[in-house]
C-alpha cells in the first residue's frame, strides 16, 4: 500500500489533493471557494480521526485557515509530530511554512530567525531540492531585510 511520507494511504489523501487543487482553480479566477474549503476541513478532520493529527493533515488544516495564530498553532504541532515521526519530507516544509509566516507577518526577529535556522536545518535531508533551497534563498534574504 501506497502512503504519505507520514503514513496517510494514497488513495485517501488523493481527496485532499483533489480538493485544494478545485481551491487553487477557484481562487485563480476569483471564485469564493469557501464550500469547497468547508468540505477539505470536514475531509481532514475524518482522516485525522481515523490516523490520528499527523503532520500532513495539521499543516494541510492551517493552509486553509485564517486565524494566524491558531495556523501557527496547527504548524508546531504538525512540526513536532514530524520530528516524533521522523517525517523528514513534512519537517522541512512546515518548518518553511512556519519561517515564512514569521518573517512576513511579524515584527519578531527572534522567532523568525529560529524557524529559518530550523528550515535550514531541516534542508540539509534535501541538498538538491530545487523549490526548498530557493525558498530557503529568499526568506534569508527577507530576514536581513527585516
Amino acid at each position: 500500500m501506497k502512503t504519505t511520507s507520514d503514513g496517510i494511504n494514497i488513495y485517501e489523501w488523493e481527496t485532499i489533493v483533489e480538493l485544494a487543487s478545485e481551491i487553487a482553480n477557484m481562487t485563480a479566477i476569483d471564485v469564493d471557494a469557501s464550500l469547497i474549503e468547508r468540505k477539505l476541513i470536514l475531509e481532514l478532520d475524518k482522516l485525522e480521526e481515523k490516523y490520528g493529527p499527523l503532520p500532513s493533515i495539521l499543516s494541510t488544516k492551517a493552509e486553509y485557515i485564517d486565524e494566524f495564530r491558531l495556523k501557527l498553532t496547527l504548524l508546531k504541532e504538525a512540526y513536532i509530530n514530524s520530528c516524533e515521526i521522523s517525517d523528514l519530507n513534512n519537517r522541512a516544509f512546515i518548518s518553511s511554512t512556519i519561517a515564512e509566516l514569521y518573517i512576513d507577518n511579524c515584527n519578531d526577529t527572534v522567532r523568525s530567525k529560529y524557524w529559518l535556522e530550523k528550515f535550514r536545518k531541516d534542508l540539509e535531508n534535501y541538498p538538491e531540492d530545487d523549490y526548498l533551497n530557493k525558498l530557503y534563498q529568499e526568506l534569508s534574504a527577507k530576514y536581513r531585510a527585516l
